[in-house]
């Protein structure tokens, strides 16, 4: 984990064999030559929206939103450019957060909407009151695996962490096409894998067990607990 410019020139130069990498899947730019993007997860964006403010139903209804930026070399920060331009009008940014956690404490707090990918919210602390919505337009984030391509890469111990990568992803319940939105609620009327209408998170639920551990119920079904959900929680990292 580390710096994506120095990571890859580090995979250039041969002392690391894989990296892990998030895209916009609408800026997804072509590997340079000699290496090869290996597609590992779509995950649907998804917005976050403070307590007492409306929910969005379309994305003509973010235009007057006021948001929480993003590290300027992420995904997220690509994909609020992008909405900008869907939407018409530059977006109101009044503060920057590195973390996902953070980010949603922020939104609970009334400073403003976030833009986050689905694994984001699905591995992080969710505050009660927020809204979490998909919205038909967001897009998704990439996660892809970048390797060297030659007669002889991936070698054997290249491919079997490949292999296990995405084995993991499979998993843990996400698809090619996005995350199985059904284990967060977040799902509205699918068709084709399309989402026809938006709806807000249902039953996205905290409890604490009695030595005040947060129980989220929607991680515990799908059986996070047993460690599927780790390895790419970490691969998704802390924007």
């Amino acid at each position: 984990e580390g710096e994506e410019r120095l990571n890859l020139a580090r995979l250039r130069r041969g002392e690391i064999d894989l990296v892990l990498l998030e895209r916009d899947s609408h800026t997804l730019p072509p590997a340079p030559r000699g290496l090869t993007d290996v597609p590992l997860l779509d995950e649907s964006w998804l917005v976050c929206v403070p307590p007492d403010q409306p929910t969005p139903s379309t994305l003509a209804d973010l235009v007057r939103a006021t948001w929480i930026d993003l590290d300027p070399d992420t995904a997220g920060a690509f994909a609020l450019t992008r909405l900008a331009r869907q939407i018409g009008t530059p977006l109101t940014l009044h503060h920057r957060a590195y973390d996902y956690d953070v980010v949603l404490a922020m939104v609970s707090q009334g400073l403003g909407c976030a833009l986050l990918p689905e694994l984001a919210v699905y591995s992080g602390l969710v505050p009660d009151e927020l809204s979490v919505v998909r919205l038909p337009g967001l897009g998704a984030r990439q996660l892809v695996v970048r390797h060297r391509s030659t007669r002889t890469e991936p070698g054997p111990a290249t491919r079997a962490v490949l292999e296990a990568l995405l084995a993991q992803a499979q998993g843990i319940g996400l698809q090619r096409a996005g995350f199985a939105g059904a284990a967060l609620g977040l799902v509205g009327d699918h068709h084709d894998g399309r989402v026809e209408r938006a709806q807000p998170a249902r039953d996205l639920r905290v409890e604490r067990d009695d030595a005040g551990s947060r129980i989220d119920h929607e991680q515990r079904d799908i059986g996070v607990h047993d460690g599927r959900l780790g390895l790419l929680a970490h691969a998704a990292g802390q924007a």
